[in-house]
């Protein structure tokens, strides 16, 4: 029988008899035969849905239905499939070293390659491709038809190239356009915008809709830009105005204006599915279960809830619901200019752009000069109209060059230094300025008094490092929701002497990998709110 043979129910609960048999009371596998196990692999390789997200807990095997769905069409001499993870070694580690199990009867491995080529290179092939310059995506994969691509922990790869790799789902030969991405819970993920439909309120997968297959047209570049149905039908009398205006009717012959609507579906795994696992390493349940009630809830139960660590200051309730607020402004508190400055290096330099308590723009660079860091600033200023001294930047370290301890002087007079170092106003309470800023900060994010534009929250931020190699792509929201997680007061209730403290900056970047150079911008309007403006004459350096 080959592998992409179809079974009929019947013909694999047979086949599963002989894989699974028991000998002294004890259940034996038998590694010769190759099938999905019943239940949630038998779920995923029977769907006829366009993008699966499979998860839920760990353990529940969802690796093996990546590999075992590059098995479909292994006998077809066109078919190119990918099997894609973000970092190399973590291919090389997993999914590579267990290919072999699946497809070693099948084919020959390439390790230079990483690719198998399958019936002595007749058949298909099937490639395992790592992702972490996602910079460099457009080039490696445009052009492609690749009928199947499986990503493992599609969490880790940002949403944007997720839906430009749907682009390279394509193929002339009649074989099925399919993406399977596996995940674990991951609430700041741009994942659970995608599977929120399938959970209960607190998190856990709600099993009256369980693998329902839904349907989607997205008719802009953000996940929120999605629209969903329960059919075709359903979504093109929704998406009617947008799938109209780019069907070409002359075309109609061959394809429909249902061809343009896609199927989802969001597979829970359970690690109990799994016999091959709870047979060949019974404590592997305990081993997670060790870790807490965080890891048993979301890696075992498979639940989408954020567990908020108790040092955080910004939980992600907080942020997210700053993400939905309403525009907060009255059309009386002007407009402020908030930067972070940073040159060489891995830092960002952040430019916050405020109408009132409601940010209307953003400039991220990195590896900058200081002519560019004051050009950006000053052409910013120019375009909103905005005076100098309402202009607030980081007065220490870099950003120290653009002002003067005169007010009316520098290269961007009267406008307002922020040094974090300073003295607090309550000097009894806050350790330093940054200390008393950020406490004020919060409480704003509390009464949710500050606002974001959407354009803004969905913009993609391309972080390189100071080689130029890309380390992340993240839309601003995302990058939110990771920098709070290092908003934090020192241990011993954040105490120094009596008073509050933010942990240093290298504890900061061991929590988050980097500097929380968004939020570090933006907590300064909370300071230029509070300084005496100087002037209100609308001036520029040049």
């Amino acid at each position: 029988m080959n592998a992409s043979d179809i079974l009929t129910y019947d013909e694999a609960c047979e086949i599963r008899e002989k894989k699974y048999y028991y000998e002294d009371g004890k259940l034996k596998i038998n590694d010769n035969i190759i099938i999905p196990q019943d239940g949630f692999q038998e779920k995923v390789l029977s769907s006829p849905a366009d993008i699966q997200i499979i998860g839920g807990s760990r353990g529940a095997g969802k690796s093996a239905c990546l590999l075992l769905e590059g098995l479909r069409t292994e006998d077809h001499p066109r078919a190119n499939s990918i099997i894609i993870r973000r970092e190399k070694g973590d291919l090389k580690g997993g999914l590579v070293k267990d290919s072999e199990t699946y497809y070693s009867d099948f084919g020959s491995y390439g390790s230079s390659e990483m690719s198998w080529k399958f019936r002595d290179g007749k058949g298909g092939e099937l490639k395992f491709e790592q992702i972490s310059d996602e910079g460099k995506a457009d080039q490696r994969f445009r052009g492609r038809a690749i009928p199947y691509i499986g990503i493992d922990e599609v969490n880790q790869i940002s949403e944007e190239t997720f839906w430009f790799l749907m682009t390279s789902n394509r193929n002339v030969y009649g074989l099925p356009n399919r993406i399977i991405g596996t995940c674990n819970p991951d609430i700041d993920s741009w994942v659970y915008h995608m599977v929120k439909w399938y959970l209960n309120e607190d998190g856990s997968v709600n099993k009256d809709r369980d693998s329902i297959i839904r349907y989607f047209y997205k008719y802009g570049k953000s996940i929120n830009e999605i629209i969903w149905g329960n059919s075709k039908e359903d979504v093109y009398n929704k998406a009617k105005f947008y799938i109209d205006k780019y069907f070409s009717e002359e075309h109609s012959e061959s394809i429909s204006k249902l061809d343009l609507i896609k199927s989802f579906q969001f597979i829970y795994g359970n690690v109990y599915d799994n016999k091959i696992l709870i047979t060949n390493d019974p404590r592997y349940i305990g081993n997670v279960a060790n870790n807490g009630e965080e890891a048993v809830t979301r890696e075992l139960l498979g639940v989408w809830r954020k567990f908020e660590d108790e040092e955080e200051l910004i939980t992600a309730k907080m942020m997210s619901e700053v993400f939905d607020n309403i525009q907060q402004t009255d059309g009386r508190g002007g407009r402020w200019i908030t930067v972070d400055v940073a040159m060489e290096g891995g830092d960002k330099f952040i430019i916050w752009v405020w109408d009132d308590w409601h940010i209307i723009d953003l400039i991220m660079l990195q590896n900058v000069s200081g002519y560019d860091v004051l050009d950006q600033i000053v052409k910013i200023a120019r375009r909103y109209k905005i005076p100098n001294n309402r202009i607030t930047y980081d007065a220490i370290g870099m950003g120290a060059f653009l002002g003067s301890k005169y007010k009316n002087r520098g290269f961007i007079p009267n406008s307002i230094a922020f040094t974090s170092s300073g003295s607090p106003k309550n000097k009894d309470t806050f350790y330093d300025l940054n200390a008393e800023i950020t406490n004020d900060f919060i409480i704003k994010l509390q009464d949710k008094e500050i606002s974001i534009a959407e354009d803004v929250l969905n913009r993609v931020i391309t972080i390189k490092d100071p080689s130029g190699k890309i380390t992340s792509q993240k839309t601003v929201a995302e990058h939110l929701q990771l920098e709070r997680k290092a908003i934090r007061w020192l241990k011993e209730g954040g105490m120094v002497k009596g008073k509050y403290r933010l942990i240093p900056k290298k504890e900061m970047r061991k929590i988050i990998g980097g500097s929380p150079d968004f939020i570090d911008a933006m907590k300064m309007r909370i300071y230029a709110s509070n300084k005496p403006q100087f002037s209100n004459t609308l001036r520029y350096l040049y």
